[in-house]
């Protein structure tokens, strides 16, 4: 038998966006990906983006309305 291969995937927490992002949509474009909330209790539609799906940073908030 041989060893098993190490993991090499990088460890990560659910949830991986810690806020109130309810109904994400997800799109990829350009080797990133770009996740899309709902509207929250606001009129602004939250989008966040990673380049692996496991970091996670918000990076603007659009006007839906």
């Amino acid at each position: 038998m041989s060893a098993a291969a190490p993991n090499t995937c990088p460890a990560y927490q659910n949830p991986v966006l810690d806020l109130n992002f309810p109904d994400p949509g997800v799109l990829r474009h350009g080797g990133q990906y770009y996740a899309f909330a709902t509207n929250d209790a606001g009129s602004n539609v939250q989008v966040a983006v990673s380049e692996d799906l496991v970091r996670m940073r918000t990076v603007c908030q659009v006007d839906g309305m």
